[in-house]
């Protein structure tokens, strides 16, 4: 599953997003799509999964090295049409599951984050799987807890749990990978500051950033942006390869 198809528009049932929440969204996107890519193309070819919310383990395909521990932050139904912040919902669950989601609530409440600290967001009749609210929400979850790799686990009758997949780590940056990651990220219409989500990825990844050129241990990248912060161009340049004659 793709969850960068989703766009940006409703929240839920004729509800914006809150402005602090559409900066978090901003600070925590791209990370999350290079985490996804990542793990999309390590793990090609699983086949199936299954996920054990009592031990709190996923198992992905056969092999040993593909099983990890997860934190669960919430769940999306079709029934009640809502997401459901795990920290509000509890009972029969590992309390090792939940410490993520519980990070989120208090974070939610030192910032006064609306979407962070109310237990159930609807979504719009036209979003069958609650992805415009589960993927938003996921971004959120990963920023907090400073784990990027997010999995929507279908539990039945097209209900997600969304996980965060731990011992899970990202490979270093390269050139042509955060352009990837740039534009692709950009494109899907759910970052509305694109300075300020770059910006903040580069912060989280260890990367040089001067306002204008991203620095990255085989290149740079130069990007410009328009007065309402929105790239206008990109480019890159990698570095001469050491061991080339």
């Amino acid at each position: 599953m793709n969850l960068y198809e989703v766009r940006d528009m409703m929240f839920g049932r004729g509800v914006h997003r809150s402005e602090v929440f559409t900066d978090i969204i901003c600070d925590g996107a791209l990370m999350t799509l290079e985490a996804q890519t990542q793990f999309t193309k390590d793990h090609a070819g699983y086949g199936r999964y299954q996920f054990s919310m009592a031990d709190g383990v996923i198992q992905f395909g056969t092999k040993e090295e593909w099983k990890y521990r997860f934190q669960c932050l919430g769940s999306t139904g079709p029934g009640p049409r809502t997401w459901l912040w795990q920290w509000a919902n509890r009972e029969g669950f590992n309390t090792n599951i939940l410490e993520a989601a519980d990070a989120v609530r208090a974070f939610g409440e030192r910032y006064q984050v609306p979407e962070l600290t109310t237990a159930e967001w609807p979504f719009d009749d036209d979003d069958k799987l609650g992805l415009n609210v589960g993927y938003p929400m996921s971004i959120a979850g990963a920023l907090v807890a400073r784990n990027w790799f997010v999995f929507p686990g279908e539990f039945g009758g097209g209900s997600r749990a969304w996980l965060l997949i731990e011992g899970v780590q990202l490979s270093p940056p390269s050139t042509i990978r955060t352009m990837q990651v740039i534009t692709e990220g950009l494109a899907t219409g759910v970052i509305r500051d694109h300075q300020r989500a770059v910006s903040s990825y580069a912060a989280l990844r260890g990367l040089g950033w001067d306002g204008n050129v991203l620095t990255l241990p085989d290149g740079t990248i130069t990007i410009q942006f328009d007065e309402h912060h929105r790239l206008t161009n990109l480019t890159a340049s990698r570095s001469p390869d050491p061991g080339a004659d």
